[in-house]
């Protein structure tokens, strides 16, 4: 249970704090940085972000869940 609150923190401060900070800082946030890595959105590199980001997401639930298993 703690480590599914710790998720939940977590997501929500990367949700509304994180854009805020990055902006104050002047530092680009997620999809500005995916555009100036990747370019103008099209055809190609839409799919290639959408890949990466399930990827991402699959392998950090994956690891909570892991880490959950472990702890019980």
């Amino acid at each position: 249970m703690k480590n599914v609150l710790i998720f939940i923190v977590g997501l929500l401060m990367g949700v509304l704090l994180l854009p805020m900070i990055l902006e104050w800082l002047g530092l680009p946030s997620g999809g500005e940085l995916l555009e100036r890595v990747l370019g103008e959105p099209n055809a190609v590199t839409i799919p290639i972000v959408i890949v990466s980001m399930i990827l991402l997401f699959y392998l950090i639930i994956r690891g909570l869940f892991k880490q959950a298993k472990k702890e019980k």
